[in-house]
């Protein structure tokens, strides 16, 4: 009999593990968004793919998937500020992006002018597993 862990047990394990922080920005006609992630990785490099994961019960969710493009800026430490607003300290779209600096990718997508790297993306495919698409 397998016994299942705790999700509490599970977040707080997942919790120590290292991985970069991001902000995971779009733009389109379904508005403007952004949010922290930590869950980004990479899949594969032919065809170049990388994974996100958002939160379907997420308020900007179906604006990400009608826009239907993204862009993932990869932070430094000295962004932390701008991570913590945009990880919801601040609900105000504009506010958020007004704390930092941006540049347009070639897709419409805003990029941070002083990311680590910034990714241009486009939604390939979204996929539903437990409370993430």
């Amino acid at each position: 009999m397998e016994t299942q862990v705790a999700r509490l047990e599970f977040r707080e394990a997942m919790a120590r593990v290292c991985a970069p922080v991001n902000i995971v920005t779009t733009d389109g006609p379904a508005g403007r968004g952004g949010f922290t992630a930590t869950a980004m990785c990479s899949v594969s490099d032919d065809p170049p793919t990388l994974l996100v994961c958002m939160n379907e019960r997420s308020a900007q969710t179906g604006m990400f998937l009608a826009n239907q493009r993204f862009c993932v800026n990869v932070l430094t430490q000295s962004h932390m500020h701008l991570a913590a607003k945009f990880a919801g300290a601040i609900r105000d779209m504009a506010e958020r992006y007004d704390a930092a600096r941006w540049q347009t990718m070639p897709s419409g997508m805003p990029a941070l002018l002083d990311a680590i790297v910034s990714f241009d993306c486009e939604i390939g495919a979204v996929n539903k597993v437990g409370t993430h698409n």
